[in-house]
């Protein structure tokens, strides 16, 4: 009886000893490894999403013909010197809206798509970056989408200056792995429309923040978190 009891002891104390083990390797190499899965995660989710919202401003824009003269008009006198330029702000609120919309479609379909990430490219390595268990990252799209429409004047050689319309985006989006989650932020710049215009454009226009548009946009609801 003695025996037995010592018996089921030692194989009592090999389990525990065992669990033990694995549980402080587990931390170990959660504690190394959780930032950089993290950070790939990360880096990944903000090309996704960047692309997505791209691609879907990008066709809409081709899709509705958006052209400069649509959304800025030029002022010129008898001279052909510019003496206005003026932001047609109802068609860029609407442009504005419409985009949106497209913007938090794409987003929502992210969330269909799982991205996935090796152990080898968590450790660093290069041989191994395709081999090793992997691990499920979800990129969740949460918050909002902040949008707005900006522009900027820069010099583009002798009397002509280039104005680029461009709408600027920030989206909140939420990276999800086993155990671990992080909200992040994504900022993305998509070009809309651009003209050279040849003269003379007044200082005070060139140096006023945020351009003549002056930051029309809005924002709309990506889910909850």
């Amino acid at each position: 009886m003695f025996k037995k009891r010592r018996h089921i002891s030692s194989t009592a104390f090999f389990l525990f000893l065992m669990f033990v083990s694995i549980l402080f390797i587990y931390l170990i190499v959660d504690r190394n490894l959780r930032p950089t899965i993290l950070g790939i995660a990360e880096a990944q989710a903000k090309l996704i999403v960047s692309e997505a919202v791209s691609v879907a401003v990008q066709q809409k824009v081709a899709e509705e013909k958006v052209r400069y003269q649509d959304l800025v008009t030029v002022h010129k006198d008898a001279n052909g010197k510019i003496v206005m330029m003026q932001a047609n702000t109802v068609t860029i609120n609407q442009i504005s809206t419409d985009l949106t919309i497209e913007v938090v479609k794409a987003l929502r379909q992210i969330e269909l798509n799982e991205l996935k990430i090796s152990l080898g490219q968590a450790l660093g390595s290069h041989f191994l970056a395709n081999y090793g268990p992997r691990i499920n990252v979800s990129v969740l799209p949460v918050g909002s989408v902040k949008v707005l429409v900006s522009d900027s004047f820069s010099a583009e050689g002798i009397n002509q200056t280039r104005h680029q319309i461009k709408l600027d985006l920030n989206t909140d989006v939420k990276i999800v792995i086993p155990l671990y989650e992080k909200d992040i932020t994504v900022h993305t710049v998509v070009p809309l429309t651009e003209s050279i215009i040849v003269g003379d454009v007044p200082e005070t226009w060139v140096s006023i923040p945020g351009g003549i548009i002056g930051g029309i946009g809005g924002e709309a609801l990506l889910g909850s978190q």
